[in-house]
This record gives C-alpha cells, structure tokens and sequence, in this order.
C-alpha cells in the first residue's frame, strides 16, 4: 500500500469496485424502500429526479445513495449541476467509499490529528475528550476521511465533481450511541429529536452557506435572491452581482474537483426514537429558511431552519413513512422556483 501523495497520513486509493448495484440514477421515482441488518437502527431510502424549466424529468438523477449494512455507512452524494457526468460522479464515490471500507479501517496509526482537525463546533461538547479514549470511534471516523479522499480520486475519474455527506452510528462502551458524520458540500445530515425540534448534524460548505455562517448576506437579501434564482443580484459584501443559483451551487472543494479534499467531521449524541435524515439540497433548498414574512432584524445562523414537513417526526412514524412522506412533499413544493434531484436516507434509532 504506498501513501497518498498530498497527505502522508493517507494510503493511495484503492481500485475502484468492480460490482455496480442496480441502475437507481435511471428512475424517475425510486419508491422508499428499508434496508435491513442495521445493528439497532431502521434505514429506508427513496430518489426522484428533478425537472426542468420546461416541467420535464431529467435524463438521470445525478444523486446518488449509500445504505450499506455491510459497513454500516449511510449517506447521500449530489452530482454537481451543470457538470458533465455529474451522475458518474455521485455514484463512483458512492460505491468507492463502500468497497474500500475494510481497507480503510486499516489504514489508521493510532493518532486523533487528522478527526479533530475535521471536527465543526456543531460536535457535542463532550466530543473530544471522547474522541481520544474510543480507539474504535476513532479508527472508524479516520477511515471516514481515508474513504472520503479515494473517493474523491474515483469521482476525478469521472471527469465529474459531487457532495457528499456520509455517516455511521457507534455505540460507545457505556452503550451511548452517537452519529458521526463527514460532509464535503451542500448536502447535509438532520436529526429530528424525539421529543420535537431539528438539529443540523453537518455544516453547509457552499459559499452561500459560508456567507450566511458569517453573516456576509442577511434574511432580506438571502430571500430576494431565492425569489429569483438564475437573477443576478448585487451582492455588497462580495462586490458583485451574483445569483442564488451561482452561490449554492459553488461548493468549497468538492469530491472531483481540483483542490485537495477537506471532509467537516460532526459527532451527535442519539436517543432512542431519534429520526436521522441525510438528504441533497434538492430537499433541504425546499424548506431551509422559507418563512412567510421577514422578521425585523433576525441574525441568520445556519443551525436555524423552518422546515414545515421536515419537522413532523411524530414516534408512531416508521422511517418509510417519513421518508416517503418528505420525499413527496419536496418534489411538490414550488417554492423560490427551486427545482432539482432528491436523494434522501432516513434512520430512527430503535430502543434497546
């Protein structure tokens, strides 16, 4: 095994697997389906293509899926619009992080550096400290990061570029169990708590996400510009005109793209009846921030979101439910003109 060329922390990338699961990027609808052997957890999956301006389906959904029960590994990746082989891309890193787990799990030298460099403030407080006793967290969430940069190697093979955002649930020695994800994009991880409210479990790395973290565009100009998507609008604090569009689709070092990939690591604890949903912007640009009216002076954070359906995780829900229910209701909605692929996976923490 030699060393990956930029990071001599990281092993060169694998082969890229040679078993290709059936074609789900060709459907116009994948209906929510569970996938089963998921240690203590219910998983379900659904995709629909998005549409475009003249209100036909796309040739293929360029989301791609992972629920691997084998691994353990969840996630969604979203093909970069406007790119070509974007669908390539999706689902090249998708199976690659996949096939190359085993190996990856062997790759760690028993150091943390690499995991808390990538760690967002999102990760639960206690997260460090945590971090560095659990050698099977930590060998898990490095392998992660080693997964993450073969297969962003196997979507530059593509000529494609392509988000992602993966995660697994470890279950501590104390019987804690805790999501850790790895994001690279827009594409994100939510949990919807048992006991109501949503939290994010992953940042928004666009540049739109950047500027609104940082408070560079405020409310009124975030929902003028998603009024009018593909409308350039003067933008003072980058001194230019830009569009929604141009900004959530800029992403900061995507998977197949020409910089070296940098994966924001987020650690959440679970309860019992915790819904999980990762998902591509094709939903969360349907309900992040859409409200009725523009309140006075309200600060933007990226952690606050209105999300209408998204919300109602009720406890008597099955994860099918949920994640058929969501699908549908993003592809229905209209909202800020805002059309695009779905990829959606959904987990509920079942009780002991």
């Amino acid at each position: 095994m030699g060393m990956h060329p930029e990071n001599p922390f990281l092993p060169d990338a694998p082969e890229a697997a040679s078993e290709r699961p059936k074609d789900l990027q060709a459907f116009d609808v994948v209906e929510t389906f569970e996938v089963a052997g998921f240690d203590s957890l219910e998983v379900a999956t659904t995709m629909e293509k998005g549409h475009d301006a003249e209100g036909e389906k796309d040739s293929r959904n360029g989301d791609a899926i992972l629920a691997d029960a084998k691994t353990g590994l969840l996630g969604v990746f979203d093909g970069l619009g406007g790119q070509k082989h974007a669908d390539r891309a999706s689902q090249a890193a998708s199976l690659m992080l996949a096939s190359s787990w085993k190996r990856a799990l062997t790759s760690w030298n028993g150091k943390t550096d690499l995991i808390e460099e990538a760690l967002t403030p999102l990760s639960d407080m206690e997260t460090l400290p945590w971090l560095r006793q659990d050698s099977a967290f930590a060998r898990k969430a490095h392998a992660m990061l080693v997964g993450l940069e073969w297969a962003h190697a196997s979507a530059t093979g593509t000529g494609g570029m392509t988000t992602a955002c993966v995660g697994f649930v470890h279950t501590s020695e104390d019987g804690a169990r805790r999501l850790v994800t790895a994001n690279v994009g827009d594409s994100g991880a939510f949990i919807l708590r048992s006991g109501g409210g949503v939290e994010r479990a992953s940042p928004d790395e666009s540049i739109l996400g950047y500027l609104l973290a940082v408070g560079a565009i405020d409310l009124p100009l975030l929902y003028r510009l998603k009024k009018e998507p593909d409308t350039a609008i003067e933008v003072p604090s980058l001194g230019r005109k830009d569009s929604y569009y141009d900004m959530a689709n800029t992403v900061i070092r995507p998977l197949g793209g020409p910089d070296s990939v940098r994966p924001r690591i987020t650690v959440k604890t679970l309860l019992p009846d915790d819904v999980v949903i990762f998902c591509t912007d094709g939903v969360i640009d349907k309900y992040e921030n859409v409200i009725s009216e523009i309140p006075p002076e309200r600060e933007m954070r990226e952690e606050q979101m209105d999300l209408g359906g998204f919300e109602s995780a009720a406890a008597e829900l099955t994860v099918m439910e949920r994640v058929e229910s969501l699908r549908k209701d993003a592809a229905e909605r209209v909202a800020y003109k805002i059309t695009d692929d779905i990829g959606i996976v959904g987990i509920r923490v079942l009780k002991d």
